[in-house]
């Protein structure tokens, strides 16, 4: 009997560090996959943070083009129809010549 105690408790020993060893195993994949998780997800919203950032100025850019360029066109044609009037009626802001003396 004492010998088969004997076996039983060498036999735990062996058995019981590889025990402990798989759960740490277990608990250093779960702690690693964690990380990573934390690792990618952190830089895919970085990323799209990035990208947000980057879209609103270039849109904030494209919006003053636009902007820039109604602006020419309303003066094109503010500049058109001031010549129209003026051809119309003589151009009446002459400057008056200087009568004679007399």
């Amino acid at each position: 009997m004492r010998s088969l105690q004997a076996v039983l408790g060498r036999l735990a020993k062996h058995l019981g560090p590889d025990r402990r060893d798989s759960k740490r195993g277990g608990r250093l994949l779960r702690t690693t996959f964690a990380a990573a998780l934390l690792l990618v997800g952190g830089g895919l919203i970085t990323s799209g943070a990035v990208e947000l950032f980057f879209r609103y100025r270039e849109s904030v850019a494209a919006i003053a083009v636009l902007q820039r360029e109604m602006a020419q066109g309303a003066a094109f044609k503010i500049g058109s129809s001031s010549r129209t009037s003026k051809r119309r009626c003589g151009h009446p802001h002459r400057p008056r010549r200087p009568s004679p003396p007399g």
